[in-house]
């Protein structure tokens, strides 16, 4: 049998952090006790994922949360899968520091 060697930067597990200049997620949500503004966060954060990782990895978008000027959120993938996620995490960080920040 082969088996493949396990790369050590091949990770199966990635928590990212979004850090917003101006944010105060905080006080935001504490504005709105409904939490329609949780949602559409969350909802934004899902199109930012869905919009740039392999599907087979944006599927499993967890865990967002919110904290004064940050956004932490985790992807996993199969042990087996073949997605790189150092490289799609690298996509998700071009596509963050490049972009105009009404976009994101």
């Amino acid at each position: 049998h082969m088996f493949r060697s396990a790369d050590p930067l091949d990770y199966t597990d990635l928590k990212i952090t979004l850090f917003f200049n101006t944010a105060n997620f905080g006080a935001i949500l504490s504005n709105d006790p409904l939490s329609d503004t949780r949602r559409n966060i969350v909802d934004q954060i899902t199109e930012l994922v869905n919009n740039t990782f392999a599907q087979e990895v944006s599927v499993t978008l967890d865990n967002v949360w919110m904290e004064q000027d940050y956004i932490p959120f985790t992807i996993d993938k199969p042990g087996d899968s073949p997605v790189f996620l150092l490289d799609e995490f690298k996509k998700l960080e071009e596509k963050v520091t490049n972009a105009d920040p009404q976009t994101i």
